[in-house]
This record gives C-alpha cells, sequence and structure tokens, in this order.
C-alpha cells in the first residue's frame, strides 16, 4: 500500500516508531517539518494537503494519508479534500483532548492513544478506536543480563501537570537515599540511550499518567527486560493488557515503598515477573500488531470518493486558530481567525478567539477586544480569560469586578460554556480543564470549574495587593477545594510568614512539599521559618537537611531540563548547608559545602572568603549572616573567665594583620556576648570599630581553626585554654605586643 505518512519529525517521536515498522510493509512517503532528519516532502508547520500531493515523488499515489502527532507541530490543513482514507492517531504525548478532538474531526478514522474515544466521538468523530502504544523489536534485551541501576525513571517533570508523579519521585529520592539504592531519573534521552538505561535497570517506575493508561514507559521497560512498577487504577488500566504479579507489579500509594524494597530483594521473583512480561509484549504490542489494527479499521471503512462528512468552513477555520494558538503558533493563529472573519464575521465565538490571540502576541488593544467579546459573546470563559489578562496588566479593580461575577456570566449566555476553547493562559487552564472532566459536562462540573477560578483570581489580586488576609482567607479556601494543589499551599505558606504566623506558614510549606518535594521555594522558606529566631540545635539539623536534600533534589531537576530550573538551585542550598554545619560545629562539612559552591558559581567573594577562612561564620546570637576580617592571621581566646586581660592588651596594642577571636568555651554564648559588651562599653569603645575583634561559640571554634588561619592559642592561664590547643593540635603563646 502507498502510505502518506504525516508527522513532524523527531528522534524520540512514537511516529518514527511507526515510520520504520511501516517500511518493512509498504511504501511509504513522509511529509512535515523535521528538528533532525529532513522528511521525503519537507514543509513548514502549517500546509495544505493539496500543496504536499503536488510534491509526491513521480508515480506515487497516496491510497492512505496518516497523520501521527509528534513533538515537532504539524498541522496539515485540508484533510477534507483528499479522496483517499484518512487516519489521525493521537498519540497523547502534548494535546488536551479538549482541542485534539476538535482539530481531527475530517478524518475518516480516529486512533486514540490513552485518551476516552467518548470525548472524540462527542466531538463531532464518526470513527474512534483505542490504539495504544506499541515496544519496537530493537529494544528487546536479555532479562537475566547483569543490571547496575536499581531503579529508573525517565519522563516529563512537571508539578503542575503531574503532581502525583513529582510527589512519588520524591519519596523514592528519600529511600534511595535511606537504602543506598542507585536510581536514574533522566528526561529528553534519545532512543539509543533511553535503551540503554533501561536494559541497565532492575527496575522501571511509572506513575503520574493522569489516568492515561498504557504508555510508552511499559512498554519499553518491559521489551527491554526490566520489571516494570507501575501505579494501580490507571484508566484504561495496564491491567486491561497485563496481568498484575504476572507481566508487570502495580503498587497502590501505602505500599510503594514496601514493594520497591521486596522486588529488589527477591531477584528471582523480580525476574521471573520481568521476563513474563516481556514474553507477552513480544506477543501481542510490537509496531507491526498496531499497524494491522489501523490497516483493518480502513479495509472496513464503507464510503465512496468523496463521501467524507462535510462540516461548515467556518468551524473548521475556529477548530484549526485553537489548536495553532495551544501549539504556540499565534501568528499563524491570528491568520487563521482573519480568515475566519471573513467567512463568517458574526461567529459568536470569533470575538473571543481574537481578543485572546492578541493579547498573547502582545497586542496594546487587547483590552479593548476582551471589552467587545465579553459584550458580544458574556461566556464565563470569555469572562475569565478578560480577568486573567486584566490582571497581568496591573488592573486589579476591574479584574475584581470581572471575577467576583463568573458565576453569573454562565447565565447571560446561551453559548455553551465549554464551547469556548481559547483560554487566556492556556498552561493553566489545561489542567483545570481535566480536573473537571470535560467530557461530563454537568451543572455541577461547570459550578465548581467557575467557583475555583473565581477564588484563585480574587487570591491573585489580593496578594497583588498585599491584603494579606484576605489573600489567606480566599487560599485557604482553594486549599479546600484542590487539597492536592501544591502550589495553593506554598503561596499560602507565604502569606502566613509575611503575617508572622510561624507555625502556620511552617505547616503550609511543609503540606507543600509532601505534595511536591521538589517545591525549592517551599523548602527555602521552611527552612527559614525554622531558623526564625534563636532556633533550637533540633531546628538547625533540620534546616541543614532541608537544604542537603533541596541539593539533591535540584541534581535530579536541572539533569530533567525542567524550564525554569537553573543551578542557582544547586549553589544557594549548599550555601545554606554550610552555614547550618557551621553552627552545629561541623566544620569539614561546611568547607565542603562551600568549596562544591565555588564549582558550581565560582564568583562568589564571601562564599569564596568562608572557604579561605577569611570570613567567618559567627555565634549564634549575632543576628548578622558573617563577620569579615581580612587579617592574615587569627589568634583564639579560649576561656570561661580570663579573656578580659587578653582583649585588654589587643585594643591597646592590636599586632598587625591580626584579629583576636573570643571563644567562650563552655559558657552560655548569649551571657558571653553581653559581658563583651559591657567591657567594651567601660571603655566606651564601639564594637563596630573593632574590626579583628570575632565572638565565636563551642560550634565555630573548631571552623575557625579548620580555616587554617589560627595561628595560636593565647595562653592565658585557663585549663580551656590548653585543651582547645591540644583538641586543635596549634601552639600556645602569650598574646604578642605590638610590633612583635
Amino acid at each position: 500500500m502507498n502510505i502518506l505518512l504525516a508527522y513532524g519529525y523527531a528522534r524520540e517521536s512514537v511516529a518514527t516508531y511507526f515510520d520504520a515498522a511501516l517500511r518493512a510493509e509498504h511504501r511509504v512517503v513522509t511529509c512535515g517539518p523535521s528538528a533532525d532528519r529532513p522528511q521525503d516532502v519537507p514543509c513548514s508547520p502549517i500546509e495544505q494537503v493539496q500543496d504536499i500531493l503536488a510534491r509526491l515523488p513521480e508515480g506515487f499515489r497516496p491510497e492512505l494519508f496518516w497523520w501521527i502527532e509528534s513533538h515537532t507541530v504539524f498541522l496539515p490543513r485540508g484533510v477534507g479534500t483528499l479522496d483517499c482514507p484518512t487516519v489521525a492517531y493521537e498519540t497523547a504525548g502534548l494535546w488536551n483532548h479538549f482541542w485534539a478532538a476538535r482539530f481531527v474531526r475530517d478524518y475518516d478514522i480516529v486512533a486514540v492513544n490513552r485518551r476516552r474515544p467518548d470525548v472524540y466521538q462527542a466531538a463531532g468523530n464518526q470513527r474512534v478506536f483505542s490504539l495504544p502504544n506499541a515496544a519496537a523489536d530493537w529494544m528487546v534485551a536479555d532479562v537475566f543480563a547483569e543490571r547496575a541501576v536499581d531503579v529508573a525513571f525517565l519522563g516529563t517533570f512537571n508539578p503542575t501537570i503531574y503532581p502525583d508523579r513529582v510527589r512519588l519521585l520524591g519519596r523514592l529520592r528519600q529511600l534511595a537515599d535511606r537504602h543506598g539504592l542507585k536510581v536514574r531519573v533522566a528526561n529528553g534521552l534519545k532512543p539509543d540511550d533511553l535503551a540503554e538505561l533501561y536494559r541497565s535497570s532492575k527496575i522501571v517506575f511509572n506513575a503520574g499518567t493522569l489516568g492515561e493508561g498504557l504508555n510508552m514507559r511499559v512498554l519499553e521497560a518491559m521489551s527491554c527486560g526490566a520489571l516494570c512498577f507501575t501505579e494501580n487504577g490507571t484508566l484504561p488500566g495496564v491491567s486491561q493488557f497485563f496481568e498484575p504479579g504476572r507481566h508487570l507489579v502495580l503498587f497502590e500509594e501505602d505500599d510503594f515503598e514496601e514493594q520497591l524494597l521486596h522486588y529488589l530483594r527477591h531477584d528471582a521473583e523480580r525476574l521471573s515477573i520481568a521476563a513474563a512480561g516481556q514474553a507477552e509484549v513480544l506477543a501481542r504490542h510490537r509496531y507491526v500488531d498496531r499497524i494491522h489494527q489501523v490497516l483493518a479499521e480502513v479495509a472496513a471503512l464503507d464510503r465512496e470518493p468523496g463521501a467524507k462528512p462535510w462540516r461548515p468552513r467556518s468551524e473548521r477555520l475556529l477548530d484549526q486558530a485553537a489548536v495553532e494558538y495551544f501549539r504556540g503558533l499565534n501568528g499563524a493563529a491570528r491568520q487563521t481567525l482573519a480568515e475566519l472573519s471573513g467567512v463568517a464575521p458574526d461567529h459568536p465565538e470569533l470575538p473571543h478567539a481574537v481578543a485572546v490571540v492578541e493579547a498573547a502576541i502582545g497586542q496594546a488593544d487587547a483590552q479593548e477586544l476582551f471589552k467587545g467579546a465579553l459584550a458580544r459573546t458574556p461566556s464565563p470563559v470569555t469572562a475569565l480569560s478578560y480577568a486573567r489578562w486584566l490582571l497581568e496588566q496591573g488592573h486589579l479593580d476591574e479584574a475584581e469586578v470581572i471575577g467576583n461575577d463568573l458565576a453569573e456570566w454562565q447565565r447571560k449566555t446561551g453559548l455553551p460554556w465549554f464551547r469556548t476553547y481559547f483560554p487566556h493562559r492556556w498552561d493553566f487552564m489545561r489542567v483545570e480543564w481535566l480536573g473537571v472532566g470535560l467530557a461530563d459536562r454537568r451543572d455541577e462540573a461547570q459550578a465548581e470549574f467557575l467557583a475555583i477560578q473565581r477564588l484563585a483570581v480574587l487570591a491573585e489580586i489580593a496578594m497583588k495587593r498585599e491584603d494579606l488576609e484576605a489573600a489567606r482567607d480566599l487560599l485557604r479556601a482553594l486549599g479546600n477545594a484542590r487539597p492536592k494543589h501544591w502550589e495553593i499551599w506554598s503561596k499560602l505558606g507565604t502569606v502566613a510568614r509575611d503575617l508572622e504566623r510561624v507555625d502556620e506558614a511552617i505547616a503550609c510549606f511543609r503540606r507543600a512539599l509532601d505534595l511536591n518535594p521538589f517545591d525549592f521555594a517551599a523548602r527555602f522558606n521552611l527552612a527559614a521559618m525554622l531558623s526564625f529566631g534563636s532556633a533550637p540545635e533540633a531546628s538547625i539539623r533540620r534546616v541543614r537537611d532541608l537544604a542537603l536534600e533541596n541539593y539533591a533534589l535540584g541534581q535530579d531537576v536541572i539533569a530533567l531540563n525542567v524550564p525554569g530550573v537553573d543551578s542557582i538551585i544547586l549553589y544557594a542550598s549548599l550555601n545554606r548547608a554550610a552555614a547550618a554545619h557551621a553552627l552545629l560545629g561541623e566544620s569539614q562539612e561546611a568547607l565542603a559545602c562551600w568549596r562544591r559552591s565555588l564549582e558550581i558559581r565560582p564568583d562568589q567573594p564571601e562564599v569564596l572568603a568562608l572557604a579561605e577562612g577569611r570570613m567567618v561564620v559567627p555565634a549564634r546570637f549575632h543576628q548578622e549572616p558573617v563577620l569579615d576580617t581580612t587579617a592574615g592571621t587569627l589568634w583564639l581566646v579560649a576561656a570561661r573567665s580570663g579573656w578580659e586581660p587578653s582583649l585588654a592588651a589587643f585594643i591597646a596594642a592590636p599586632p598587625p594583620d591580626t584579629a583576636l577571636v573570643l571563644h567562650c568555651g563552655a559558657k552560655d554564648a548569649e551571657q558571653f556576648g553581653s559581658e563583651v559588651a559591657e567591657f567594651l562599653d567601660a571603655r566606651r569603645l564601639d564594637p563596630r570599630e573593632i574590626p579583628d575583634v570575632l565572638l565565636v561559640d563551642d560550634s565555630q571554634a573548631s571552623l575557625v581553626a579548620t580555616c587554617r588561619r589560627v595561628a595560636a592559642v593565647v595562653d592565658n592561664g585557663d585549663d580551656v585554654a590548653l585543651s582547645v590547643a591540644e583538641a586543635l593540635g596549634i601552639p600556645m603563646r602569650s598574646l604578642p605586643s605590638a610590633g612583635e
């Protein structure tokens, strides 16, 4: 069969696997844009199919047009004009089915991967069937080969879209730290590297699939001979294709760690399941099996040439513009809407679509467009888009008026609210659409959606106004409505912090971290709350642990190339951990953290000064974060008493390039600081005028020494001085006089 295969080329795309499998039995010509390898017929992201036909190889007449969604955007237009059968395969890689179901309405057959066929049927698609993912033959590996990685995960890391996945990955990291497991977390690997990772892994972890069932990770892991360890309850679930406990392992929320450790400790049981899973995949779930399913549907298609169901051109254009906007092609969406304006200038959804696209492009008159859209099509989604745009522009009063009336807008229009699918700030909206379930358009689902959006808009307004009490109340209501939305609790913690509600802030930040262990801002804020005031040692240890967790998790996130995350997480975490180490007297650990921080970002003069001993972390009772000295030599006075003569001698005749360090020994640090302040005050001396006198407590003395700048311990006749000198291995001397 002559197959015109349409997709945007990307090496890791499902479409490339279908391409290779189809060529074994059919003549295939590919068309579309490419991020790497040129297609047979190169195309722009948006191309008319009739123009593609004019550029086909001589003698090639397509008997099937097959479009496959891929990471590289390709949105062919005019599919309804083809005189051969057409198939669209929606792979669920990047699309929300709300948009995708409308884009594919001109295809004869729609195959959906991990999506609900009824959503597509409700959107007007006549023939829809499920086509699960498949496994590539070349990935197959020996189940019983040596495997060095205990647990691997490869996939998208986005706490907003995959909150459960991110939370479980955080638990996996903690489990690995406790038991010394070798865990690999990665994203964006090329197919060869992906296969190599799975072939070297005992267990492949799979979770957070938004209830979408059999994803590629499951099949690729099983074909590579690893044990697939996946969550239970996904619909359509993997249990429709594989037998749990025989082909793979399903885990529940409360037995996640227990089951992982069980299969890592019982090799024979793990290998038996992995071998059975691989055999089942090779028997029924290869790409050739999926191709046969598609061609069977095509063969059963009862149609005459030109018998495709025709839809009004205006509907096609609206669908096309929506998809272009969703995929970030705002310029193309603008052109499509201009074409729609010429075809159907009175289309009720046109004003809102134009306003959203122009706002995304950055047009200054977007406000007038939104006002016009709201007057002409007063739908709740139009109102919500306008409110969010007003928020971005800082028009808080106007946004508040619109936000308060969101529920009223639904009663002001006869247009079904779910039809306006051009929401402003669509990435946020995408998650909310999935949350309320668009396939089920019940009144209560609509009401819940609008109530949540109203709270979100008003909470953001209150935060921008710094009306903290109002923001707190709104965020608490929003958290009750969406208890698993980690961002709400993180924001609520920030508001509680600013209100000086320390315990509440700590509780909120901890809840945010329970939901998303990779919320670095929450971890930093929690550490700051635990450090509030004179923190006890237990809190300082917790701050240290939080900072070290941030560093470890940050390495994973940066390795996954998560947008908006950079190395600042790493060195900021190390610096905080170092300060906590120092306060706990863990001097070597503090220095190690500072040195690692400098490896990440060398241009940190204060950290460099700490690592080289030119700056000393003060005792806990000091409010300043550091006390600086440029002295080349430090003299340490260690004493419970008898420090006054040494300090008086130093003040009277300070040796050049020398700083005096007063170590309180076992004395209470705060009391010792008061005594020194009184000593200086009696002599009418301002401590700030004596920058080369430093006060440290027990936790700091060893830090000063490990900076390799303590020349000697001052012999003031106190036993403490002798014990400190012996512990540090440095000589005891009398305080030198000036010029010595």
